[in-house]
């Protein structure tokens, strides 16, 4: 009898647990379609999310149009170029590499990829591979956004710019996020392995895992069923994406994949289907930037990863604690996806969060130069430049993309790309600071 009693009560402890985590998942489902309708809406987002609990989908969800020129409907499923979260496979590539006894971290560069100038010599695959090496990211290239980013193809004339940058600082001495090392290093296996990284990747990575919907192509190739790609201007106006050779773009964000596909990916690490964990230590067991991965130290440890070129915009993030998967893919660039991430942790792990709501623009008229100028943060670590066109206001954070600010109320504007709301301070009829309101935080600003 006693024996009963026990086995009854387990047994509505099982079935009460299983209850609560249904309410509870179908509470996060509800919550978690709200803010992609208002994503939407007010960022103009366009793709699909997915997050995941191991194996299990708690939410998955398109929307938007895979073609504005054809008005197709986005649906699950579709394929997104995944621009930097590329670099998460080349650093897995390489710790197989050196677990084959291919090359060791400790490697100078110059021991794989041929010409390369003396700048290099002191340059190791570790440093490549955490952002120590000194090497600028793209802007260290000469004219390469306005010019060169569309037609530099050939590995000779790519190694040739390479050799004309100017290193940031000693190599191991810093942290600068760099896609140009990954490059290098793409180079290193295509030598260690007599293939081309396309190849490498199917076999070593994608074969294995069955991630038959991903690969590493140029922006000229045919891709079934990937989704047309746009890009969104600071007033929110949506263009077709400007044109982007990738051939530099190879190891760094040449990849294109479906969330699904992004599922099998970051589960591969909770099972270690590649690498033993003693070798996935050695991808990120570091404090700022591991072997392809950012290493996350927020209220929840995670491994995370943005990516963003034109015309995409991707984050994938993994909490191996919570066994839980954050996939974001969107076609058009460029949108904040790793704050849009970091909200829907708050909603998975139940963290008190409010929507964001739908932000109205106020008709009013207002003096646009009032309001212009640079402003820093109370910390001085944030700067702000609000400036001017055409009577239209626009924000930009430290060198993030800008965007239109919209007027709510006097001397108040709101942010629809980014949902931000700025109440300005005022005195003796001159702006002499703001208030920026975001995520439910107020930061403070003072006017330069």
């Amino acid at each position: 009898m006693k024996y009963s009693k026990i086995t009854f009560l387990i047994i509505c402890l099982v079935l009460w647990l299983g209850i609560n985590f249904a309410f509870s998942q179908q509470s996060h489902q509800q919550t978690l379609k709200q803010y992609l309708q208002v994503l939407h809406d007010q960022q103009g987002f366009s793709g699909e999310i997915l997050v995941a609990k191991k194996h299990q989908i708690l939410f998955q969800q398109a929307i938007g149009l895979s073609s504005q020129e054809l008005g197709t409907i986005l649906h699950t499923g579709q394929k997104y170029r995944i621009a930097s979260i590329t670099k998460t496979f080349t650093g897995t590539l390489m710790a197989l590499a050196q677990r084959a006894g291919k090359l060791k971290f400790s490697d100078r560069i110059v021991q794989y990829v041929p010409n390369l100038s003396s700048k290099f010599k002191e340059i190791t695959l570790h440093q490549l591979l955490t952002h120590t090496s000194g090497l600028p990211h793209y802007e260290g290239i000469e004219d390469y956004w306005l010019k060169k980013s569309k037609y530099l193809s050939k590995p000779t004339e790519i190694i040739k710019e390479l050799n004309q940058l100017k290193l940031t600082f000693k190599p191991g001495s810093q942290m600068k996020y760099t896609s140009l090392g990954y490059y290098l290093l793409a180079r290193a296996l295509e030598k260690v392995y007599q293939a081309k990284y396309a190849k490498i990747l199917q076999q070593k990575i994608l074969t294995p895992l069955k991630m038959s919907h991903s690969g590493a192509g140029s922006t000229l190739a045919i891709l079934p069923n990937l989704v047309t790609d746009y890009h969104q201007l600071a007033d929110s106006q949506l263009i077709k994406a400007p044109y982007r050779n990738y051939a530099l773009l190879k190891g760094s964000g040449d990849m294109y994949a479906t969330a699904n596909d992004l599922l099998k990916w970051s589960l591969s690490f909770a099972n270690h289907q590649l690498l033993t964990p003693q070798a996935q230590q050695l991808i990120f067991g570091h404090k700022q930037y591991g072997y392809g991965w950012f290493i996350g130290n927020s209220e929840s440890s995670h491994y995370y990863h943005g990516g963003g070129t034109w015309g995409y915009s991707s984050y994938l993030a993994f909490y191996p604690t919570k066994q839980i998967s954050i996939i974001i893919l969107s076609n058009v660039s460029t949108l904040p996806v790793k704050e849009i991430g970091k909200f829907i942790e708050q909603i998975v792990f139940d963290r008190l969060v409010e929507i964001p709501l739908m932000q109205k623009e106020t008709p009013q008229k207002f003096d646009p130069t009032l309001y212009v100028g640079t402003f820093t943060s109370n910390s001085g670590k944030m700067t702000l430049k609000i400036t001017s066109h055409n009577s239209k206001l626009y924000a930009q954070l430290a060198n993030r993309p800008k965007f239109q600010i919209y007027p709510k109320d006097v001397h108040q504007f709101f942010g629809k790309k980014a949902a931000v709301i700025f109440s300005f301070e005022l005195k003796n009829e001159r702006i002499t600071g703001l208030t920026a309101q975001r995520m439910g935080k107020k930061f403070h600003f003072n006017k330069q």
